[in-house]
Formats: C-alpha cells, sequence, structure tokens
C-alpha cells in the first residue's frame, strides 16, 4: 500500500470572491481540501477568523491547514507559519478559484 500523502488543505486569506491583499487583514479564509493525484478539490468552504493577527498561523494549523495562498504577508507570519510546518506560496492575486485552479496546475 502507498502511504504517501496525497491530500492537502490550502488556506486562502479572502473577502467576498477574491484573494485578500493582506494576510493579517484576514478575518475570513477560503479553505480547500486538494486531492493533489487527481488535481482537484474535494471540498471547499469559508471560515470566519475572529482571532487578532498574531494568532492567525496558529489558528490555521488549528484547522487543520497544511498550506496556505496568499498575496501579501509579512516575513514574522511567514515565520509563524514556517515555525508550525505550513507551507505558504505568496504574491498570489485574483479570483479564489481561479487561484486555486492555477496553483492546482502547478502541482
Amino acid at each position: 500500500m502507498n502511504d504517501v500523502c496525497t491530500d492537502t488543505i490550502v488556506a486562502i486569506p479572502c473577502y467576498a470572491d477574491r484573494v485578500l491583499p493582506r494576510f493579517d487583514q484576514a478575518h475570513q479564509f477560503l479553505v480547500a481540501n486538494i486531492d493533489l493525484n487527481l488535481k482537484s478539490i474535494t471540498s471547499q468552504e469559508i471560515l470566519n477568523c475572529t482571532v487578532p493577527a498574531p494568532k492567525l498561523a496558529s489558528w490555521l494549523a488549528e484547522q487543520g491547514v497544511n498550506g496556505v495562498l496568499c498575496s501579501g504577508i509579512h516575513q514574522q507570519y511567514q515565520l509563524q507559519l514556517q515555525r508550525l510546518g505550513l507551507w505558504l506560496t505568496w504574491g498570489v492575486a485574483g479570483e479564489l478559484n481561479t487561484v486555486l485552479q492555477n496553483w492546482l496546475q502547478t502541482m
């Protein structure tokens, strides 16, 4: 049996249907379960986040998130994500589903 993990959970800070420009201002995240073998989204939902910015990384880890796609992110938050073992791809912008589909194509 193959023990390689083929599923991951991705979070994207958002407002309406777009990527929020600044990670530290997020109050909502699109959280998507991804099947990496099939390069497909198996489920997705918008989660409301009420924790202050310094606790965003911990909150995401508690939600089972493996990685974050975002636009702009301060170095202190990059380090927090890294310390918690979450990967990060930043510099993305646009409509959520387009960003997610474009990311999937690079996997």
